[in-house]
């Protein structure tokens, strides 16, 4: 007794690693791949940084800009060259006695090989009619807006994840679903087979039998390209690419489904439209936006002069300075300081339209908002319509398979007794299962419909939760068919 139990603690110890390793990620996990590796979200952060930049540029306007020139210039020719008198000549233009001599007086040497010239500028904006405070202002809203705008995908995003991780749970089930709906269909042919080789049965039955087993196995291969589509979808909203069902042991939640339903629907109206919503801010910003660029156009109007100081430093000379011998008495420097006055008198109206079509753009957003309102609550009063006949679909299928069990027991009893015969058996076995598809068909969309009011509403909680326990057995072994057929085949073997 002690060695099994010795035994069975030792497998614990070595499996247990084992089964913690292959538990796949966590929705925390997700999100967070989610949030560092979707390449939307991470462009979405360069925009951001690049509005912080035209922030810092238009602050930038607010302060002096400084330029600098600096040439040297080499002249093999220089244009002036030396300046000269005669000196007879004068003595002459004097009034005095001319020399007789024909001597010359040099009066400039003319200019050297090489001229040095150097600048500095220096321009200070003091009144602009406001256009550089409302130029930052429009960065800041531009900046705002780019923050909303991730705050906004990173909700959508959220919300395409458990849309994708409960799709991909309803799709496993329906895949189990039809698993078992082959393994009848496949039983069904050969019945009909062994049926019509002895006579027993029509071609017809015998061909719709296998008719029906193709329909299933196409219907089988849609439901695995969807999971394949959806694992793909998943691998590019996370960054994490190539996934497999084993990394995402999640399922459906469906009570916060259903609470997400339930929610009072004046309540969800007013949230859908809260000034709260990032996507309401965003509208709101917009219009900022074209408000403050209609400032800044009517500050660039006629006769709007804008005002600025200018220094400059300006040095010219034919000596480098400092190092040179002698280049303070070959060159020339001065300061100069004015005040500049800048503005368009006329220039056809062009300033004026730009105005106009401001107001215009201004006038555009308010309706775009306007119309955004619109959107959202209509898509919610959809959503409200398909949540109603979806329950009352999900109320029916469930009530139908009730039936429906309740009359497979009826012909299990018959059976069990030789007054029926077990195709009949089969065929209601697989028309429970159509039906439990059809039921989880209603589920999906349902689940759909708590997404799409989880995203307009901003509701933050999952719709989808952690698997708590690994399955063991196959999905054959887990479907209430198998048990009923081992119970039948029991009974045919008595």
């Amino acid at each position: 007794m002690r060695k099994k139990l010795l035994f069975s603690i030792l497998m614990l110890v070595i499996l247990f690693p084992v089964a913690s390793a292959d538990q796949g990620l966590t929705y925390d996990e997700l999100l967070l791949s989610m949030t560092t590796g979707n390449t939307d979200l991470r462009k979405q952060n360069e925009v951001i940084k690049q509005a912080i930049i035209d922030v810092k540029n238009a602050k930038g306007a607010y302060h002096p800009s400084i330029d600098m020139t600096l040439s040297a210039t080499y002249m093999s020719n220089p244009p002036i060259g030396d300046i000269t008198i005669s000196v007879d000549d004068f003595l002459t233009q004097s009034g005095l006695p001319s020399s007789g001599t024909g001597g010359y007086y040099t009066l400039y040497d003319g200019m050297e090989d090489m001229l040095y010239q150097a600048g500095i500028s220096l321009t200070q904006p003091i009144f602009t009619w406001g256009k550089i405070g409302n130029s930052v202002k429009l960065y800041e809203t531009i900046l705002d807006m780019r923050n909303l705008e991730k705050d906004d995908k990173m909700s959508l995003y959220a919300t395409q994840l458990d849309g994708y991780l409960a799709g991909l749970d309803y799709l496993g089930r329906i895949r189990d679903d039809l698993d078992d709906a082959l393994s009848i269909a496949r039983e069904l042919v050969d019945l009909s087979k062994s049926g019509y080789e002895n006579g027993m049965m029509l071609l017809t039955d015998y061909r719709q039998a296998e008719l029906s087993l193709s329909e299933l196995e196409l219907k089988q291969a849609e439901v695995t390209n969807s999971i394949g589509e959806t694992l793909e979808q998943l691998g590019v909203l996370t960054g994490l690419g190539e996934l497999r069902e084993e990394d995402l042991p999640f399922e459906a939640d469906e009570e916060s489904i259903l609470s997400i339903c339930s929610i009072d629907r004046d309540v969800l109206r007013s949230d859908s439209v809260s000034p709260e919503r990032s996507s309401m801010q965003m509208l709101g910003l917009m219009n900022d936006v074209n408000d403050i660029k209609t400032e800044i156009m009517e500050g660039s109007l006629y006769w709007k002069p804008d005002l600025a100081l200018q220094i400059g430093l300006n040095f010219v000379g034919s000596r480098f300075p400092v190092i040179e011998k002698g280049w303070y008495t070959k060159s020339y420097s001065g300061l100069t300081v004015s005040l500049g006055l800048q503005t368009t008198l006329w220039d056809g109206g062009v300033k004026w339209n730009e105005v106009k079509r401001s107001e215009s753009q201004a006038e555009s957003g308010k309706i775009d908002e306007e119309s955004a309102r619109t959107t959202i609550s209509t898509t919610l009063e959809q959503q409200f319509r398909s949540i109603d006949y979806t329950l009352m679909q999900i109320e029916y299928a469930e009530a139908k398979e009730n039936l429906l069990l309740s009359q497979r027991d009826e012909l299990e009893s018959q059976v069990s007794i030789g007054y029926v015969g077990r195709e009949d058996l089969l065929q209601k076995d697989l028309e429970i299962l159509e039906n439990r598809i059809t039921c989880t068909q209603y589920k999906a969309n349902l689940m759909q419909c708590a997404c799409t009011i989880k995203y307009l509403c901003g509701l933050a909680d999952p719709i989808v939760k952690e698997q708590s326990f690994l399955a063991t057995s196959t999905p054959e072994a887990a479907s209430p068919y198998v048990k009923n057929r081992t119970l039948l085949d029991a009974a045919e073997t008595v």
